[in-house]
């Protein structure tokens, strides 16, 4: 299910005008560049533990982050311990 980041912490969340950030699933955070030209945005992570591209450092959720992101680029978490990419055979 894809949701917008509003529906699942809108503690944290900018509100119903939060809708540039999204999870696929549980486990799996999308957060596009919005803005022509830019390099980087502001992430919101949910509450618990973040992964960028599901490889980084340990990122603690409930905060805003700036990650790198060139428009041709799509920043993606994934909840710590998880591979929601990873396909079973």
């Amino acid at each position: 299910m894809i949701r917008p980041l509003w529906m699942v912490d809108p503690a944290g969340a900018r509100g119903l005008r939060g809708d540039d950030e999204w999870l696929l699933g549980r486990d799996l955070l999308v957060a596009p560049a919005m803005a022509e030209g830019a390099t980087s945005r502001l992430v919101r992570l949910p509450p618990g533990c973040w992964r960028l591209s599901g490889k980084d450092r340990r990122l603690k959720g409930a905060r805003t982050i700036e990650a790198r992101s060139p428009i041709t680029v799509l920043p993606w978490f994934t909840r710590c311990g998880t591979r929601p990419l990873q396909f079973h055979h």
